[in-house]
């Protein structure tokens, strides 16, 4: 097989030069280009085989293998989910995403590649894992791929304490305080002993403008942990910003000691 390359208006067109024979044969090359785009199909010999094989590219039924993916969560609402499902498709212009349903602990939907018919449940699997790592939407607790018989399941964990605790500080980082204390809480609802869960969580409160319940947080911090300097200090200033300057010293002096 040859190929040869051209600029047309502007796009670079790919010529392909294949020997086929059979039907077989013209079905398994022209399925490995469907993905790629859009092709046009021309034959060169005796004008008997030309019509003959036009005719078996105009009658072959180009068949996509659709596989049920079960995503279990828990907590997702029905516009994250289908969203998080729509931007999966959009990565992977090769792939085919139908039939979406969303329900408070599960995403269901239908995937495949575009003109294959031998998908397999790891072949949908892999895309999937290789997209969570850039898009990690929310707290996934199994992820199945199945075709009749056949099933692929993968990435069967629980988030723990610590989990909780690194989302949080990664949405505080980028300003989504109120998204970062939700994920402190569930981080504490496992561990509430967790100290700097507690500071961390104060400090959310605290670039919200809720300084009474960010004290709070650090005076729970300080109970468990009173050798961490930052809840000392951090209660300070939310004491400053409420106009209670004598007890905000008081407090910056103890993180200094």
């Amino acid at each position: 097989m040859g190929s040869t390359r051209e600029l047309v208006d502007g796009q670079i067109l790919q010529t392909a030069v294949m020997e086929v024979r059979s039907r077989e044969q013209l079905i398994q090359e022209l399925a490995k280009r469907i993905p790629s785009g859009r092709f046009t199909v021309v034959f060169e010999g005796t004008s008997e085989f030309r019509q003959i094989m036009q005719e078996l590219a105009q009658n072959t039924v180009w068949s996509t293998k659709m596989l049920t993916v079960t995503v279990s969560t828990t907590g997702i609402d029905i516009y994250g989910g289908q969203e998080w499902v729509e931007e999966l498709a959009k990565v992977y212009a090769d792939m085919i995403v139908e039939n979406v349903n969303v329900s408070e602990n599960k995403i269901s939907f239908k995937a495949g590649f575009s003109g294959m018919d031998d998908t397999k449940p790891s072949d949908i699997a892999t895309r999937i894992e290789e997209y969570l790592t850039t898009n990690e939407a929310f707290q996934l607790t199994n992820i199945s791929v199945r075709f009749g018989h056949q099933e692929y399941e993968f990435r069967q964990y629980r988030y723990n304490a610590v989990d909780w605790y690194d989302k949080g500080n990664a949405l505080a980082g980028i300003g989504k305080y109120q998204e970062a204390i939700e994920s402190y809480n569930k981080g504490l609802e496992i561990n509430p002993n967790y100290a700097f869960a507690w500071t961390n969580k104060g400090n959310a409160l605290y670039y919200l403008g809720k300084y009474q319940e960010a004290i709070q947080c650090f005076d729970k911090s300080i109970e468990l942990d009173p050798n961490l300097v930052e809840p000392w200090n951090n209660k300070g200033l939310s004491l400053d910003a409420l106009g209670r300057h004598n007890e905000a010293i008081e407090y910056y002096n103890k993180a200094k000691d």
